[in-house]
Order: C-alpha cells, then sequence, then structure tokens
C-alpha cells in the first residue's frame, strides 16, 4: 500500500542519555513545551492532530492542551477546522479536506490562551509503490550477567522499493500485525441477563498491533533509481504459534520531516554507550509565531 504522508511534526522532544562524563541537566527546562503529533496523507480522512505539553522527568504524562483553534490550510485556499473529539485530539470531517500530491500544507493553532503557533509549509509529494514485503528468521543473544543466556528468535520483516530516477525521495514505513486466534469466553451486552451458555466451539478474533514507536525510514541519497532492497521495518517475536498477517504503509516525507524523524530515531536507539548520539533537543516545523523565527532547520 503506499501513501503520500505529510507530517506536522513535533516541535521540541528532549531525550536524555548517560555519557562518559557525568552532566547536570535541569529537567524542568524540558516541560511544558508544546508538543504536536499529526500528519496529512492521499488517503480520505479524518486527520488528527494531538497536542500536549511536554512534561519533566519524574512525571508520568502529557498535559494535554484542550480549547484550541487548530486550522489544516493548503496553498490553494482550502481548509479545515478541527474539532477536540477528545482531551488534547482535534480531529477533521471525514471528507473535509483530502491530501492532494505537490500541494503545501499548513497547520495553525490558536490557544485558549491566545498564543499562536504555525507551522512550516510542507509539500506532500508522490511515493512510489512497494515492490515486495519479505522476512528472515533471525536469532539474537541476550546475555544476562556473566553465565547465562537468553536466545530470542524473530522474524525481521523487510521491504523493497524501485526508487523513481531523477527525484529526491524520503520514506517511512508503519506496520501493523493483525494476529489471529481463538476464544471461548464470548461477550454480551448487559442488556442480554444472563447471558446464554458459552458454545462448545471457539469465536475466531484478531489482535491489532500498531508499531507506534518504531521509525522505519530511508532516503535515495546514494540509491536514485535503483532498487532499494531489503530495507528493515519492524521485528516480529515469534513467541506464539497464532496465525498472524502484516501490514505496511509506505509514505514520502519532505528532506525537513526526514532529518526531523531520523534524529529522533538515533536519540531513541541510544544504550548509553560512548559511540550513541550525543542528547540534544530536536526542533520540528512547528514554532510560535512571537517567540520563534520562521527559519527553523
Amino acid at each position: 500500500m503506499k501513501n503520500c504522508w505529510l507530517t506536522f511534526i513535533i516541535l521540541l522532544v528532549f531525550m536524555i542519555s548517560s555519557c562518559v562524563e557525568p552532566i547536570s541537566i535541569n529537567p524542568e527546562q524540558a516541560s511544558g513545551v508544546m508538543v504536536v503529533d499529526g500528519a496529512i496523507t492521499t488517503e480520505p480522512g479524518p486527520y488528527t492532530v494531538r497536542i500536549s505539553k511536554s512534561f519533566s522527568i519524574g512525571k508520568f504524562s502529557n498535559e494535554k492542551v484542550t480549547g484550541a483553534r487548530v486550522v489544516i490550510s493548503d496553498n490553494k485556499g482550502n481548509e479545515a477546522i478541527l474539532s477536540e473529539v477528545d482531551s488534547g485530539v482535534y480531529q477533521t470531517l471525514k471528507n473535509e479536506i483530502q491530501g492532494t500530491v505537490d500541494n503545501k500544507y499548513t497547520l495553525t493553532i490558536t490557544t485558549d490562551e491566545g498564543k499562536v503557533y504555525h507551522s512550516l509549509p510542507e509539500m506532500l509529494t508522490a511515493t512510489p509503490a512497494i515492490d515486495s514485503i519479505h522476512y528472515k528468521l533471525k536469532e539474537e543473544i541476550n546475555y544476562i550477567g556473566n553465565y547465562a543466556e537468553n536466545i530470542r528468535t524473530y522474524f525481521q520483516m523487510y521491504v523493497d522499493v524501485k526508487d523513481p530516477a531523477g527525484v529526491e525521495n524520503y520514506y517511512r514505513w508503519e506496520s501493523t500485525r493483525i494476529m489471529e486466534f481463538e476464544s471461548d469466553l464470548p461477550t454480551y451486552p448487559p442488556e442480554i441477563d444472563p447471558p446464554p451458555d458459552p458454545p462448545e466451539c471457539c469465536y475466531l478474533c484478531y489482535l491489532y498491533n500498531y508499531e507506534q514507536n518504531n521509525i522505519a525510514l530511508a532516503s535515495d541519497l546514494f540509491a536514485d533509481g535503483q532498487e532499494m532492497k531489503n530495507i528493515p521495518v519492524t521485528r516480529v517475536g515469534n513467541g506464539f504459534e497464532n496465525i498472524f498477517s502484516f501490514r505496511v504503509r509506505q509514505y514520502s516525507l519532505s528532506a525537513r520531516a526526514y532529518d526531523f524523524l531520523n534524529r529522533l530515531r538515533d536519540q531513541q536507539e541510544n544504550v548509553g554507550g560512548v559511540f550513541d548520539t550525543p542528547p540534544s533537543s530536536i526542533r520540528g516545523n512547528v514554532f510560535n509565531v512571537n517567540e520563534a523565527s520562521p527559519s527553523l532547520p
């Protein structure tokens, strides 16, 4: 499945990691910063934008930004005002606006305090189709102390793509696993009381698992117009004997969105080693019109 995808990305993200030399960090500096997560694609809506504020170490959830006016607009004069469907969650109507290739899109947020945030205009670019999805069974050894080890096998999922020549392309993949299983414990609505006896045979059910924290990216910087093969998308554990399917969506990114997500992925993959990416703030393409310059990187 191919989709064109435009992200409004996150305003600011702080990641903290250990290093050889101890550093002193004031965790309160990372709190209270606007965090915006949203995207528009060529698929029909509704499109969702989530707005919250970052939180410091010791807290466990973001403060939701409620009561804001959120607008998605393009360079052709089309716009959609999003409705708040849940605390800090804003959504378009299903057929209110739809992403179009080569159009530029902007997100505007006005908080109930009167602060105004804009995203830089981002062009929605086309993406080719996925050639194939395939996998390899792999094994890794996790050492527990000096004497014990845990061997884990998993399926590494890959995609192949034929990159169009002469065009800069930046890709992102999102994946969904759907596992099939049987249940002999059916549920009934409250009005059915008492519920009937369970049947002798089982119910066929499906469990969806969305890889929300996995960031799978690639660019054609060194592969313009070539077959891009064996691009790793995600790992799937084989601890279950159930049948499952694997679904991948491929999106196009702007160079700015790719750079942002690539730096975010580098921070996520830090393990505390000397060769880790140094911790730093990662600025996205959303800015406060009264406090920041629109010439963000």
